[in-house]
Formats: C-alpha cells, structure tokens, sequence
C-alpha cells in the first residue's frame, strides 16, 4: 500500500511540473505574439485577422 502512495504523489509531482512547464510555455508564446503583433503594426504589415486574433490572446 505504502509503494502505491508513493508512486501516486511521484506521479502527481511530475504532473505539477508539467503543468507549470505548459503555462510557462504558453505564456511565452504569448509573449512572442504580441511582440510580432505589435512589430507589424509599426511596419503597417498587420492584417485585419491578426489583429483581432492576437488581443484575444492578450486577454
């Protein structure tokens, strides 16, 4: 009983760090989309699409 507790809170240990590697990775991704977003408004390059896409994004 006590080897199942352990590998059900080693399990669970290994799932809040990839929890926190996702919303990490999200979050840079983000990042990454409103830099290009805000980049291409200051060239004028921005479509109407990407606009709208990326402050969803941002909310």
């Amino acid at each position: 009983m006590d080897e199942v507790i352990a590998l059900l809170k080693e399990h669970l240990s290994k799932s809040k760090v990839k929890e926190k590697e996702l919303a990490f990775r999200i979050d840079r991704l983000l990042e990454e989309i409103t830099s290009l977003k805000d980049d291409l408004l200051q060239e004028g390059k921005c479509s109407y699409i990407l606009v709208p896409i990326a402050k969803d994004f941002n909310s």
